[in-house]
């Protein structure tokens, strides 16, 4: 596979960034097309990260090679945490492969919390996230978003809204990572103290 080729993403979705790009860029948005995005939306958008999965196939259409190697290519929904003027800090939902987080063993439980379909039963959902999807979507079962993992995404990018998040459950989020982010400076304090001693 050559730099930059692909082949056509063999899921159902209409999005745009599924097909294989014709252009030498993405479209960008003039800023008189910025829309005022929400906390708590859910968007579609493709990520890309250098592929670690030595199970993946070469020739699988979301792996692309790279001057800097193989990069994975994945259209996914975000959960938009917070709004700055050009960028979108937002955390990734994932289902992995449909199995959920807890097929990974090596996951903090704590870093991870369920994401739910607003329109589906109740039940056990005092620890979910409650989404709403437009146009009769449906969240996938055992989506999970990662609370510690941080996506930016441009304002100006080809960004698709693709539902709400139900209010508290954005405060049940957001409660989440200021418990995660105060863990991660005392543990970076401590630290600190330990190499001042030394």
């Amino acid at each position: 596979m050559g730099p930059g080729k692909g082949k056509k993403c063999a899921c159902t979705c209409t999005c745009r960034h599924c097909a294989v790009p014709t252009e030498e860029v993405c479209r960008k948005k003039e800023k008189s097309e910025w829309i005022d995005f929400l906390q708590g939306q859910i968007l579609h958008v493709p990520l890309h990260a250098p592929n670690m999965n030595k199970h993946l196939s070469w020739d699988d259409h979301e792996l692309t090679l790279s001057a800097a190697g193989p990069v994975f290519s994945k259209c996914r929904l975000v959960v938009v945490f917070r709004t700055f003027h050009k960028q979108l800090e937002c955390l990734p939902i994932y289902t992995h492969g449909g199995k959920g987080v807890q097929s990974k063993s090596y996951e903090d439980p704590e870093e991870w919390l369920s994401v739910k379909d607003e329109r589906s039963s109740r039940k056990d959902t005092s620890q979910s996230l409650l989404v709403s999807l437009y146009n009769g979507q449906v969240v996938r079962e055992n989506a999970h978003v990662h609370v510690t993992e941080s996506i930016t995404v441009e304002r100006a990018g080809d960004v698709q809204v693709r539902g709400m998040m139900e209010g508290s459950s954005f405060a049940k989020l957001h409660q989440r990572r200021a418990k995660l982010d105060k863990a991660a400076r005392n543990e970076a304090f401590k630290e600190e103290c330990q190499q001042r001693v030394k």
